[in-house]
């Protein structure tokens, strides 16, 4: 798989809502902590206190590129 790691930091405490456009379905999105790595589903919620980070791990199948084009993510606060 190809893949990109993507850093979240929440500037504000609070429930955070990570999805994708419609349509978007070759992408895998995987959290990844200092000791494991699991496949979430999407939309996937998360709460973090202000100044946490969360670290997502987002891979494609292994014929494709990861571009902008390719996946659209959307992380919004609830």
């Amino acid at each position: 798989c190809e893949g990109t790691q993507v850093t979240f930091t929440a500037s504000a405490a609070g429930t955070y809502v990570l999805s994708a456009d419609v349509g978007e379905n070759n992408a895998e999105v995987f959290l990844t902590t200092e000791n494991s790595t699991e496949m979430i589903s999407l939309p996937y919620e998360f709460t973090l206190v202000a100044g946490e980070t969360i670290t997502f791990h987002v891979a494609t199948t292994e014929y494709m590129t990861l571009t902008s084009d390719t996946i659209d993510l959307v992380l919004s606060k609830k």
